[in-house]
């Protein structure tokens, strides 16, 4: 039974308790388990044996549970032990190792067994060995410690650790832990040397900024890296010509006045300095001894130099130089090194450039940059030292002010590059004609002044300024090209009670502008007229500024004619000025005066805003009729703003008044003043609905070029070429030409100042539309405008007077014939109609009442005609053609005129086409309809007109087959294929017939209209787009429409 119940609960004490046993019972009952007997008659004893027995059974199991933890603690300890990273030691007291794990063999270099041959002394770098024993009582006394300690290896190698210590872990054993901090500490280092080299560059650049003198800098520089690195040798060499000539800026460390002079000399191009400059990229020397590239230089061996390491120096087109650094120690330098030395060598470089750039910037700003003449600076600090002379001297200088007259118009025609090489010229001649000792400044642009000293009176100056002038004498040349210039020049002589170097710079340059207004070419010398005048025109300046702000302007208005029928078409606005004092001031002296001075800008906002604000009340009053548009004269400055368009459109939206209601005149020359930038500005004026007006055309030096890219919508032809129309030498070609202009970038035409009934018949006949000028009527106030529009019966009667008057238009009545022909005797009535065609497809009514008239005249005789009756029928009758109301203008013909007339009328038709004047050439065309009826008539009368006007015309009627349409153009060849589709879904025919037409008549031009096709169906086969009948016989006429023609999409 105690067996059994020791096997269930082997810890469960037994006591046996039992009567009169033998002893061999008792003892085979503790065999079997238990610990303790008492017998019965003992019971007395029992508390006692059980409180005893549980005491025990206690620490035993107390025993138990402390041996399983310390077998579980060595165990954790062994496993700590061996597999830790850290080296371990166990230590006994006398300093002897007992024990070493695998990371302490491994940081030692030696085996376990090996390690543990040695004590702790062996460990310790010789130095300290002797502190050994105190240092290890002091740990016992302790108890424990830790810190940094320096190891040796048995190799000699140096250990960096971390330690941590404890005593007596077990009586009389102590263990020390220590971790390898060798590469903490390298990082460390670095980050230090990192530090140190940033914060060296850092300090640098800062200085840089602020140091003027280079020396310094580079000294500064020097020492830094020297410090950084701890290189013993430092040196900046400036590299003068090619690889041969270093010299030393700036040096540092062992014999470096030795060291300087003998790299001063120069270096040899097989050492470090010239292989770093040839090869750019940073040279390392680990050890010179070693080194094969180049050669070692002997100074530095004498020195002890071992390594080195060098940078270029950046320059602008060459290095500057190089930044050396050298030690006496091999390998003191590394690859990251060279980061370091190429940031401070590029610090040296920026402040080499800003100081360059600050020497150049002084220079200019006393030098012009282009000639390099002195400048107003350097020029009004000469004068102003000669002023000082002349007064110690008793002498006279005299100030030359000299601007090259029309210069302008050789920068437009040459470009800018050629007219800065010609200004260099102009300088270069100045300097070579003027005396060695007189000074030669250029102020700007095409102005050039010439200081003058030693002077005794006005004739020294007379015969300096004839010299100045000779100058230009004889022709500037470049590019195999003469140019042809002339100077306008102002004298200003010094006045021994004035001394004012600004008064006498301003006397010179009021007589220079004496002489341009005087012709150009030529000298004037500055009097107390001269400067009366001019404070004449400050107080006029003023006086204008002041009726600007008291709005004492007022504005006229000139009306503008069509010259067919006499139409008020618009008018002109005029400033006029009443001053309180001084009366009505022609616009003549004050409009120039408001250009020169920047009043323009005022002024004209002062104009375009009354401007608007009286063409709403127009609109208003007039509705349709108004006497719109107003045109506006624009000065050159005021074009040349960018946000005039922003300043029109502010306006019209504060008066009310639209955009159709503005036009924009700016003359010929004020556009080439402000020559570049106008073309953006008008085009976004244009895009805003306000029509553009070239003034003054003719009198300018515009290319047709340069026209052509302008946003015109009218070109008005000066009154100088409309007043002589009527003397001998009347410029009619010139008038022509204009006309011819005009039409040819299809824009309208007025002639200016027309004053009688011959020049403006002269103009009629020449091809202009429209006119102003007295003979219609004088500006006035804006009422007379108002009752011009109520009743136009003067302006009309006026136009009928001159109508008459104008000639036959050669070849536009009888094309191919002159026009006398019709005198000749009898026309039929077929040559009536074609002539009458001809006269409409190119908008010339006047040529068409023309033949009317002829036609009356030969029927009833010219001698039954009144003139002044019919003409104004005729302008009726004109009127109704341009509003498209043929049918009314044909009954007016056929009710009022002979039968010959009636028949003119009936050819009319349908021709009202705003094209080009009509000039065919001997063309064939041939016309066809792809697939239908509906364009046939359209297509017949565009047939029959161009037959009129004396094209060969093959018209192969509608729905032509691809092989017949391809075999006729084959056979004809014609100039131009005009083709007509109806239906849009039968387009890819269409498509297909123009690819086989190209083929077969590659040279033809290629026309195609109808509702079947569109602009991008035609781009697409490589044709012309025309809407209507007229589009097509204009585009036929000439190849080009005044109606604009869409092509492409």
């Amino acid at each position: 039974m105690l067996a059994t119940l020791a096997e269930m609960a082997p810890d469960l004490p037994c006591v046996l308790v039992s009567g009169k046993v033998g002893e061999e019972a008792v003892g085979t009952a503790m065999r079997q388990g238990a610990v303790d007997y008492v017998s019965k008659e003992s019971l007395g004893r029992l508390p006692a044996t059980v409180e005893r027995t549980l005491a025990e059974r206690d620490l035993r199991r107390a025993r138990q549970a402390t041996e399983e933890a310390l077998a579980r603690s060595g165990r954790l300890f062994e496993a700590v032990f061996v597999n830790t990273r850290d080296a371990m030691l166990i230590v006994d007291d006398e300093r002897r190792l007992l024990d070493a794990n695998p990371a302490a063999a491994e940081m030692f270099g030696l085996s376990r067994d090996a390690l543990l041959e040695l004590d702790v002394e062996d460990l310790m770098p010789e130095a300290v060995q002797g502190d050994a024993p105190r240092i290890w009582n002091d740990f016992l006394h302790t108890g424990q410690g830790c810190g940094e300690v320096q190891l040796v290896r048995p190799d000699g190698d140096l250990v960096a650790a971390e330690y941590s210590a404890a005593a007596n872990f077990v009586r009389g054993r102590h263990i020390v832990v220590l971790r390898d901090i060798r590469k903490r500490r390298l990082a460390d280092a670095e980050a230090l040397r990192h530090t140190a080299q940033q914060e060296a560059i850092a300090k640098l650049g800062e200085r840089a900024l602020r140091e003027e003198n280079l020396d310094l800098l580079m000294q500064d520089a020097v020492e830094r890296v020297s410090a950084t690195l701890g290189a013993e040798i430092v040196t900046v060499l400036e590299l003068r010509s090619g690889e041969r000539a270093f010299v030393v800026r700036a040096e540092t460390g062992l014999a470096h006045m030795r060291l300087g002079a003998r790299v001063a000399e120069g270096s040899e191009p097989g050492a470090q300095p010239s292989y770093t400059v040839r090869h750019g990229d940073p040279v390392l020397v680990h050890d010179y001894a070693q080194e094969e590239r180049f050669d070692h230089d002997p100074m530095s061996s004498e020195l002890g130099v071992r390594s080195g390491l060098s940078v270029q120096i950046p320059g602008d087109l060459s290095p500057f130089g190089v930044l050396g650094a050298s030690s006496t120690r091999p390998g003191a330098f590394r690859a990251d090194d060279a980061s370091f030395m190429a940031a401070v060598a590029n610090i040296l470089a920026d402040a080499l450039k800003r100081a360059r750039n600050e020497a150049e910037m002084r220079e200019l700003a006393l030098h012009d940059s282009l000639t390099g003449l002195p400048n107003r600076t350097l020029f009004f600090d000469r004068l102003t030292l000669a002023l000082a002379r002349t007064s110690r001297l008793g002498t006279r200088l005299a100030v030359l002010f000299l601007d090259v007259d029309h210069f302008k118009s050789f920068n437009d025609t040459l470009g800018h590059r050629a007219a800065d090489r010609l200004l260099t010229q102009v300088g270069a001649r100045i300097e070579r004609t003027m005396r060695e000792t007189d000074t030669v400044a250029r102020f700007g642009g095409d102005e050039f002044v010439v200081l003058c000293e030693d002077l005794t009176g006005a004739d020294d100056a007379e015969a300096l300024s004839i010299r100045l002038d000779s100058a230009f004498d004889v022709p500037f040349s470049f590019d195999d090209e003469r140019h042809e210039l002339s100077a306008s020049i102002g004298v200003a002589l010094s006045d021994p009670d004035n001394r004012d170097a600004e008064a006498l710079l301003r006397d010179a340059d009021i007589a220079m502008y004496r002489s341009k207004e005087n012709g150009r070419a030529m000298w004037t010398l500055a009097t107390e007229e001269l400067r009366d005048a001019v404070v004449d025109r400050f107080e006029t300046r003023r006086a204008l500024a002041r009726a600007i702000e008291a709005d004492e302007l007022v504005l006229h208005y000139q009306p503008i004619v069509i010259l067919d029928g006499g139409d008020l078409c618009g008018v002109e606005a005029l400033v006029r000025w009443e001053d309180p004092q001084r009366g009505l001031i022609p616009p003549g002296q004050f409009i120039p005066l408001a250009e020169e001075t920047g009043l323009i800008l005022s002024l004209g906002e002062w104009v375009l805003r009354e401007a608007c604000r009286q063409a709403a009340r127009w609109r208003v009053e007039f509705g349709d009729e108004a006497p719109l548009p107003i045109h506006v004269n624009f000065s050159a400055r005021q074009v040349a703003k960018p946000d005039l368009p922003q300043v029109v459109g502010a306006m019209l939206e504060e008066t009310g008044a639209a955009p159709g209601d503005i036009a924009l005149e700016i003359t010929e020359s004020a556009l080439i003043d402000s020559l570049g930038g106008p073309i953006g500005t008008l085009a976004e004026l244009k895009r805003l609905g306000v029509s553009i007006v070239l003034d003054d055309f003719g009198t300018g030096y515009s290319s047709l070029s340069y026209l052509e890219r302008l946003p015109i919508d009218e070109l008005k032809i000066d009154r100088a070429f409309v007043s002589a129309l009527e003397g001998p030498s009347a410029p009619a070609p010139i008038v022509t030409a204009i006309v011819g202009v005009a039409r040819a970038l299809a824009v309208g035409t007025v002639a200016e100042g027309v004053e009688t009934a011959e020049q403006t018949a002269a103009v009629t006949a020449l091809g202009c539309t429209r006119a102003q000028g007295y003979f219609f009527a004088r500006p006035g106030p804006a009422e007379g405008i108002s009752a011009l529009v109520r009743d136009a019966a003067p302006l009309r009667e006026r136009a009928a007077e001159a109508h008459l008057l104008a000639p036959p238009a050669p070849g536009l009545l009888w094309p191919g014939a002159p026009a006398e022909a019709a005198t000749d005797g009898p026309v039929g009535v077929e040559e009536h109609r074609r002539a009458f065609l001809a006269a409409l497809l190119a908008v010339d009514s006047h040529a068409a009442e023309q033949v009317v008239y002829l036609a009356l005249s030969q029927e009833v005789g010219p001698e039954t005609i009144d003139a002044r009756v019919i003409a104004p029928a005729m302008i009726e009758i004109g009127a109704l053609w341009e509003r498209g109301e043929v049918t009314v203008a044909q009954e007016h013909l056929a009710t009022g005129i002979s039968s010959h007339a009636a028949g003119l009328a009936a050819g009319a038709h349908g021709f009202l086409a705003d094209c080009s004047p009509v000039r065919m050439a001997s063309q064939t065309v041939m016309l066809a309809n792809v697939d239908g009826d509906d364009h046939v008539l359209g297509l017949r009368m565009a047939a029959d007109v161009l037959g009129s006007l004396g094209a060969d015309v093959r018209y192969l009627g509608s729905k032509v087959p691809q092989a017949e349409l391809c075999d006729a153009a084959s056979q004809a060849q014609p100039d131009v294929i005009g083709l007509s589709m109806t239906m849009p879904d039968l387009a890819p025919r269409l498509l297909e017939q123009m690819d086989a037409l190209q083929i077969a008549c590659p040279g033809a031009r290629l026309i195609v209209g109808g509702q079947g096709a569109s602009p991008g169906l035609a781009a697409r086969g490589g044709a012309t787009f025309v809407s209507d009948v007229e589009e097509l016989v204009a585009a036929v006429a000439d190849g080009r429409m005044r109606k604009p023609v869409l092509v492409g999409t």
